[in-house]
């Protein structure tokens, strides 16, 4: 865990892009993610039903049903890891279209990807060993070309 965790100091310390980009509502759910590179909402709660009105013992009563979702702004980068895998983290469309990244923030998002899982598993109450075993196959894994935005299928 000690090359994770120096990964992980490494990226938050550079602080190029925005390391805390998951928000978590109290009930350790999560209210909203942000671009990783420009800080923008791109995914948390709307309205997806419209507004009802009911009278309950003469007060009016509005109801608002919500939902998690991607905003039309979200998309997805993706990049070539070490091991032929892909690691496609979401930003905003502007972003992920436009964004050319070199060497270093190849190791920073790496880094900032760790420490938005660490988070996510402590958040969740899971104890620093099995943070540590689920984080071990992310060790050694490095980003090695940008592809560019994912394409939709």
């Amino acid at each position: 865990m000690n090359h994770i965790r120096e990964r992980i100091d490494n990226a938050t310390e550079r602080g190029k892009f925005v390391k805390e980009h998951i928000a978590f509502r109290d009930d350790k759910t999560i209210d909203h993610i942000l671009c990783r590179l420009c800080g923008v909402i791109i995914y948390g709660w709307a309205d997806v039903e419209a507004k009802t009105e009911t009278k309950l013992d003469g007060q009016k009563v509005v109801t608002i049903r919500q939902q998690p979702m991607k905003f039309d702004n979200y998309a997805q980068l993706q990049f070539e890891l070490n091991d032929g895998s892909l690691y496609e983290p979401p930003a905003c469309a502007s972003c992920a279209e436009n964004a050319k990244f070199s060497e270093d923030d190849f190791e920073e998002l790496m880094g900032i990807e760790l420490y938005a899982w660490e988070l996510t598993l402590q958040r969740a109450g899971r104890s620093d060993e099995h943070v540590k075993g689920l984080l071990k196959p992310m060790e050694d894994r490095e980003i090695v070309k940008h592809l560019g935005m994912k394409q939709e299928r």
